[in-house]
């Protein structure tokens, strides 16, 4: 496959932590994606970026669009403009919990003054296969191709089916597919009641089903010369890594 992408919080001890055990245990990950969590973390993304643990791999900040105030310079310019962002991901942003203050500037908006402020720089959008119709989101997913992003990094996939719809519809895109383990029933209802997921019907909610899944995931990715985003959320990687790489 062409290139391999691992999701990190931006918490520095738990990207040591996870660093230490990718280092050990797989040597393929090139990437690291940076997720903005600021209801549940202080460290901002393009800040988590960086941290002396990441150099050496290519650095993806995500950016919640509605964070960015029109008037204001983007927070995180500087971070790009140091060499700390190698690329960034921008995500409309789900609404916060906390008081902090939301915009409505849109993703094409805020793709528009990267472009303007930091044309260098590699931009993705989001593709999420539950969001609306396929119909829709291929439209939606060319829009913003059209715009002048450089890719897409998806959702999670739980089918190989779904996927295979989505990658022959959009096969002249850059696309990095998701992949992320989902090992407890709790887990599974947040991922259909947030996310709107449909599990297929031979899916359990056990590290064995998701090994096995894993594995024809990076399969069918390999052989369609794909790229790989891996959201190990909530397990170890050292649970993980090894048994869908092994």
């Amino acid at each position: 496959m062409s290139r391999i992408s691992l999701e990190l919080v931006p918490d520095p001890k738990q990207i040591e932590n996870g660093i230490h055990h990718l280092q050990s245990i797989v040597s393929g990950v090139s990437a690291i994606n940076i997720p903005d969590l600021p209801d549940k973390f202080s460290v901002r993304s393009w800040e988590a970026c960086a941290l002396q643990e990441l150099s050496g791999y290519s650095r993806i900040a995500h950016i919640r669009a509605s964070d960015c105030d029109p008037d204001q310079p983007l927070p995180f310019a500087n971070a790009v403009n140091k060499g700390a962002v190698t690329e960034l991901l921008i995500v409309s942003g789900d609404p916060l919990n906390s008081l902090r203050k939301q915009y409505t500037s849109t993703v094409f908006e805020v793709l528009k003054r990267i472009r303007n402020e930091l044309p260098a720089i590699l931009v993705y959008a989001a593709l999420d296969p539950y969001r609306v119709s396929i119909q829709s989101e291929i439209m939606y997913m060319e829009r913003k191709i059209e715009a002048g992003f450089d890719g897409l990094f998806t959702q999670p996939f739980f089918s190989l089916n779904l996927l295979r719809v989505y990658q022959e519809l959009l096969l002249d895109t850059k696309i990095y597919w998701g992949l992320c383990p989902v090992i407890t029933d709790g887990s599974r209802s947040y991922w259909e009641k947030r996310n709107k997921v449909l599990f297929p019907h031979n899916f359990k909610s056990t590290l064995d089903w998701n090994i096995k899944f894993g594995r024809d995931f990076l399969k069918f990715v390999n052989e369609t010369r794909g790229n790989v985003y891996i959201m190990p959320i909530r397990i170890p990687l050292q649970t993980y890594l090894p048994g869908i790489f092994g």
